[in-house]
């Protein structure tokens, strides 16, 4: 994870501008799941591709921050240490090769280099498929920084969010972000 997929959004939103789809200015990505862990990923990542452009904002929603942690807590945590790589208890205590799509393990590194833009994160206060514990990592590594974020919990709602006016609260969000981070 973290590998090929971040650079298929770099390069895919390059092809975009090159082919005038897109105001490389006016960029804000965001995703959900495997989406929001690519958005984490944009974040700390932002501009390092060396194409001249950043995103002005992310929305993160129920995303992936630490693979190792996923490992222990997800309700599939085999399945999240296959996507990772392999399972902390299987590797030796030099292989960090599990922290090649952990966002959190790029956040120093970004803040150093002013890459990370205004967040907004998005998730379910019961998520056991991406445990909230993931979204609050990124957030305190945020609030520590002094960097602009927007952190929301949906109550009672897991991995996908289902209730009417948590969906509409979402929505508003969504759009007053990219809206703001777009003007």
């Amino acid at each position: 994870m973290g590998i090929y997929d971040e650079p298929d959004v770099v390069a895919m939103t390059q092809a975009a501008i090159e082919q005038g789809f897109i105001d490389g200015e006016k960029l804000v990505a965001g995703g959900w799941s495997q989406g929001g862990h690519l958005s984490y990923l944009s974040a700390v990542r932002n501009g390092k591709h060396g194409f001249g452009w950043k995103f002005r904002g992310i929305v993160a929603g129920a995303g992936v921050t630490d693979w190792d942690s996923m490992v222990l807590t997800s309700d599939i945590g085999y399945s999240q240490a296959a996507l990772a790589g392999n399972a902390l208890w299987n590797m030796d205590q030099e292989d960090t090769g599990t922290r090649s799509g952990s966002a959190l393990w790029e956040f120093k590194e970004a803040v150093q280099k002013a890459r990370i833009p205004p967040m907004l994160m998005l998730h379910g206060e019961k998520d056991q498929r991406v445990p909230i514990s993931q979204a609050w990592g990124f957030r305190r590594a945020l609030d520590q920084a002094g960097l602009p974020f927007e952190f929301v919990t949906y109550p009672r709602e897991g991995h996908f969010i289902g209730e009417r006016r948590h969906i509409e609260d979402m929505m508003k969000r969504v759009l007053r972000f990219v809206t703001t981070h777009l003007s």
